[in-house]
């Protein structure tokens, strides 16, 4: 359930001493992606607010991550340009940039076509045809067997999406991206390592 927005940007004095990504993951759109590296929403708005004033300004973020101050600009006006060397953190910024955009009775239909997809790979067993990417190790396995078979499922439905679908695909892809770690056999703290070596099951 999403919690309450109430008062979460009415302090705007510490909103730039605490720049921390934790706020983040109950604001809509920022919340899609967690970011190790990423700063707040209210710590970007409030410098956007506070050094470009009036809108149609050009806010430039030469190291973009996923999308943050980007969103931001856009939010209020600006046009914003990033830069970002992270392959998986610029596809995120882009899609969440655009995502108001997206039809969400189609991104419905989709859930509801993977949700089917899932109960029908569940009931009669059936094997991926997506195989993990080449040179994918770990010092353990990234997931348990039968994770892995589920991700793999999960592969197939995106390839399959992308042919008729693609910028709906692309949400489904950000958000599996956004989730694997949570039922991996990695957890991050702070880095990503093994969930046993951070005393996790």
């Amino acid at each position: 359930m999403q919690q309450p927005l109430t008062g979460l940007f009415e302090r705007r004095a510490e909103a730039f001493q605490d720049p921390a990504f934790a706020l983040n993951r109950i604001v809509p759109i920022h919340r899609w992606v967690p970011w190790i590296a990423g700063y707040s929403q209210a710590f970007a708005a409030d410098a956007i607010n506070k050094f470009a004033e009036g809108p149609g300004k050009l806010v430039l973020d030469p190291f973009a991550g996923v999308g943050t101050t980007l969103i931001e600009a856009d939010w209020v006006g600006h046009r914003a340009v990033g830069f970002e060397i992270n392959p998986y953190a610029a596809f995120a910024a882009k899609l969440k940039l655009s995502a108001h955009r997206l039809d969400t009775r189609l991104v419905r239909a989709t859930i509801r076509r993977l949700r089917e997809f899932g109960e029908l790979c569940q009931a009669t067993g059936i094997n991926a045809k997506s195989k993990p990417p080449a040179g994918f190790k770990t010092r353990s396995s990234f997931y348990s067997p039968n994770v892995l078979r589920k991700v793999l499922l999960v592969m197939d439905f995106i390839e399959r999406e992308k042919r008729d679908k693609a910028e709906i695909a692309d949400v489904v892809r950000l958000v599996f991206a956004a989730t694997m770690i949570s039922y991996s056999n990695y957890s991050y703290e702070p880095s990503l390592s093994r969930r046993v070596s951070a005393g996790k099951d």
